[in-house]
């Protein structure tokens, strides 16, 4: 049976995953809705050309494992950004048998274009907050973000969750607060 303390516990961190779930989904919403002008990309292609932004030139493995997707998925974005002339391949100096992934200055710009939709926006919404308000967020999503990419140990059954006593459990509170 779960106790008072851990129920109240619970909902506090069911209340954080679904905020957490509310936040994805608008940012998603509002970016997708936010940069549509700026260029024609899906969520995906923008998503790979931010990877391929961020690291320079890449191999298209490094680029599945960021987006957590298999091989197929970033060759087919591949192939369609090539095709628009935003990305190009070049093959790798240290593995001849491997290309690199770099943009080209039409993705390059594209991505600018992108970028300065989004935070332009950005600004307003976020005029009053301080940036050390902002880079206390920044750290709150960062460990979150690191505390949902390990996976948990299995959970205790659960009429196995509390092996305290609550005597124990009310002794130690009090000599806590002592």
């Amino acid at each position: 049976m779960v106790n008072h303390s851990q129920a109240v516990r619970d909902d506090g961190i069911e209340r954080l995953f679904t905020g957490m779930v509310t936040v994805a989904r608008r940012m998603h919403t509002t970016g997708q809705r936010w940069t549509h002008t700026a260029s024609d990309l899906t969520t995906a292609e923008a998503a790979m050309m931010r990877i391929v932004a961020r690291e320079g030139s890449c191999r298209s493995g490094e680029v599945a494992t960021q987006l957590g997707v298999g091989p197929s998925a970033v060759s087919r974005l591949l192939t369609g950004l090539c095709e628009r002339g935003l990305v190009e391949r070049h093959p790798d100096p240290a593995d001849r048998r491997a290309d690199l992934i770099g943009l080209t200055d039409l993705g390059r710009t594209t991505m600018a274009e992108r970028r300065a939709a989004y935070l332009g926006r950005l600004r307003c919404r976020f005029a009053d907050w301080e940036l050390s308000r902002i880079d206390a967020a920044t750290a709150l999503l960062e460990e979150l973000a690191s505390l949902l990419a390990t996976e948990p140990p299995d959970p205790l059954p659960p009429n196995a969750s509390s092996t305290h006593d609550s005597t124990h459990d009310s002794t130690h509170d009090s000599e806590d607060h002592a």
